[in-house]
């Protein structure tokens, strides 16, 4: 485990759950290569920036909701993930190596998005995708452009 003043590494640490970081005001967080199965943010601090949770055991379906976080950069890759969900304002979010069904995503310009090997993954979307400058999209489950499908459902949950 290495910190410094706004950067805490707990990578290879042998978790299975998130430490109570709330009192804290690391800007960035590194969890990554632990057995951590459940992505619990109130457990993290308010000031935290970027996280990587890549390489841990978390499966099944992720929804990030909750906007008093600063979070602009989600490293989730190497998961078992089959859905993600979020109303952040990310900059980069990576999802690569899950096992991807489905997106839903909020993006206002959003820098970079990975969503590479996610082989059941389909090139229709439920983001933006003119929005976002650099999307890696390798080995999803076809070559096609990516398409927006913004459905009716969605818009009106993201209308808040």
């Amino acid at each position: 485990m290495s910190l410094n003043n706004s950067v805490l590494d707990m990578s290879n640490s042998n978790l299975k759950q998130i430490p109570d970081l709330r009192h804290t005001k690391y800007t960035e967080v590194n969890l990554s290569k632990n057995r951590i199965e459940k992505l619990d943010f109130s457990k993290l601090p308010y000031t935290i920036k970027k996280l990587n949770f890549s390489h841990n055991k978390l499966k099944g379906n992720i929804s990030l909701r909750d906007k008093t976080y600063k979070l602009s950069f989600l490293d989730l890759s190497y998961n078992e993930i089959n859905h993600f969900d979020s109303n952040y304002p990310l900059d980069t979010l990576k999802l690569n190596n899950n096992k991807l069904k489905g997106i839903s995503c909020y993006v206002d310009n959003m820098k970079f998005l990975d969503i590479s090997e996610n082989r059941d993954l389909s090139n229709e979307l439920d983001i933006p995708v003119d929005k976002i400058k650099y999307i890696k999209r390798d080995n999803i489950r076809n070559d096609l452009p990516l398409k927006f499908k913004l459905n009716e459902i969605f818009r009106n949950r993201h209308k808040n």
